[in-house]
């Protein structure tokens, strides 16, 4: 066997994902398999279809938990990091399709001394004609376009995250919140340790292709990210709230359009190709962050209250 340094312990947390799971087992099999140590596969479904699945696998590096009830991402990946084995944590979601060579490519920048990190993300082949899962690409994940160098990030999303497992702990592991706990992680994480972009390593992220989950997640989105920031105390004045969104959403558009003409390779035109769902998802997004800055101001105005007894 590899030494244990040189091995992964790949954790998914898993919620009904029978549908998209299958693409990412697959894809894990396709890599070299002297690098994985274990594939944990959190599982908090209400039926055993995803439980079956893994149990039905002739690899029996392949395990699953079942927390017997509902449970947060986070926590699921929490779990799962306290049962690991391997020397690294792979942390991803249960609808990412992983590409060639990808585990080689991690295992050599870790060897870098690049101890925490993630790849680059694109669309999947079957996506990317679908103006939904576009919108939700380039709304969600367009930092993480694969191209340029390698470089020192604050933040890696959740789907596509590894980490050594000492860092890890020390870091405090994912705050248990539903989402934008990777962004909490790393902000932890960053105080010990660079976070490492590697473009080269790559992966395919699938998207939900319903308009009412895309419109609740931006949503949802937005306010946790709100909710993250320390914002000045003017912005969280009630009286200025309406004001800014059209103003959050104008820059949030600027900010993003400018990464994709930086990025090239003809991602500003497949913007502007699904731009009708990609305003419709950024104007969702634009009302959660509202709605977060609404949670901060009032949980302030509670504990302003509470200490003034």
């Amino acid at each position: 066997m590899t030494n244990s340094i040189n091995n992964f312990s790949i954790i998914i947390p898993s919620y009904n994902s029978i549908n998209t799971i299958k693409y990412t087992v697959e894809s894990i099999q396709q890599q070299n398999p002297a690098l994985i140590r274990e594939v944990i596969v959190v599982d908090s479904s209400e039926n055993d279809d995803v439980r079956n699945y893994i149990k039905s696998l002739k690899d029996k590096k392949f395990k699953i938990i079942k927390p017997g009830v509902r449970i947060m991402p986070a926590i699921q990946r929490n779990r799962g990091a306290e049962k690991a084995a391997g020397n690294i944590l792979l942390f991803l979601d249960s609808d990412v399709i992983l590409h060639e060579r990808y585990l080689d490519v991690l295992l050599t920048s870790y060897k870098e001394d690049k101890k925490i990190g993630g790849g680059g993300i694109v669309l999947p082949d079957f996506q990317k004609r679908n103006k939904i899962a576009i919108a939700q690409y380039y709304l969600q994940l367009n930092e993480f376009i694969p191209c340029g160098q390698s470089r020192i990030k604050k933040c890696i999303p959740g789907c596509n995250i590894y980490c050594e497992k000492e860092l890890f702990f020390k870091a405090g592991g994912f705050s248990e919140m539903r989402a934008s706990e990777d962004t909490q992680f790393c902000f932890s994480a960053n105080k010990i340790h660079d976070i490492w972009f590697i473009p080269e390593a790559k992966i395919a992220h699938i998207f939900r292709e319903d308009s009412i989950s895309f419109t609740t997640n931006q949503k949802m989105l937005g306010k946790y990210i709100a909710q993250n920031k320390n914002l000045p105390f003017f912005i969280n004045n009630f009286g200025m709230i309406r004001i800014l969104l059209p103003l959050i959403f104008l820059m949030k558009f600027c900010l993003i359009s400018s990464r994709l003409i930086k990025a090239g390779g003809g991602h500003f035109r497949e913007l502007l190709r699904s731009f009708n769902l990609f305003a419709k998802g950024l104007y969702y997004w634009s009302c959660g962050f509202l709605d977060g800055i609404r949670n901060v101001n009032l949980s302030k105005n509670v504990k302003s209250y509470n200490e003034s007894f």
